[in-house]
């Protein structure tokens, strides 16, 4: 006797929900989640389509090809100078207070020891360029001269180079890492390497 009740009331329940289901008014709370599918499934493709232009994958081959491209476009154009580039942004800020006069006019350490005087953008460059390390640290043993400090176009060749590279790689062949106060903090050191290895392979230019 009850099946036939029970039976009635799932029909009434069926019925219920397929009209509460294809009612425009009604749909909106399990049209919310229908609704909503679509939305969630077109909201992930919109950031989708988008990250190849701003996402990872589309900037590590532009950040990875810029260094790249920026040292080797500057290496190739020759654009570096040293009065421009090396002598006021580097030597004039950590070198000269050891290879300049010194308050009561007299010669450095960096010239009256290491017999370099940059003294002047003319004077560094005429001093560095070509031109032999002459200092007790880096003459010879027989008194011959010393590595050449800048050997254009090979700063792996050059005393120069290997002095402001030597707190982050192996020391010097002869003296001391440069600046003598000490490492350029704050990643400062890495920058004056990079700028100083750049002008040398470019062919260290006045």
């Amino acid at each position: 006797m009850k099946l036939p009740i029970a039976l009635p009331l799932t029909l009434l329940v069926a019925s219920a929900a397929f009209a509460c289901s294809s009612s425009g008014s009604s749909a909106s709370p399990g049209g919310s989640d229908d609704a909503s599918t679509p939305d969630d499934a077109t909201t992930p493709t919109a950031p989708d389509s988008s990250l190849p232009n701003t996402g990872d994958d589309a900037s590590e081959p532009q950040d990875s090809s810029n260094p790249g491209d920026s040292s080797q476009g500057s290496i190739d154009a020759g654009t570096l100078s040293f009065s421009a580039d090396i002598y006021g942004p580097i030597i004039e800020h950590h070198c000269v207070g050891c290879h300049g006069p010194t308050a009561d006019g007299g010669p450095g350490s960096g010239i009256a020891f290491g017999k370099l005087d940059m003294s002047s953008a003319d004077a560094g460059y005429a001093n560095l360029v070509n031109v032999a390390a002459a200092g007790a640290a880096c003459e010879l043993i027989d008194g011959s001269a010393g590595p050449i400090r800048v050997v254009p176009g090979s700063a792996a060749s050059s005393l120069l180079y290997d002095k402001v590279n030597g707190f982050a790689d192996a020391p010097p062949i002869c003296g001391s890492a440069m600046p003598k106060s000490g490492e350029i903090p704050d990643g400062g050191q890495a920058i004056v390497v990079a700028q100083i290895q750049a002008w040398i392979n470019q062919g260290a230019l006045p």
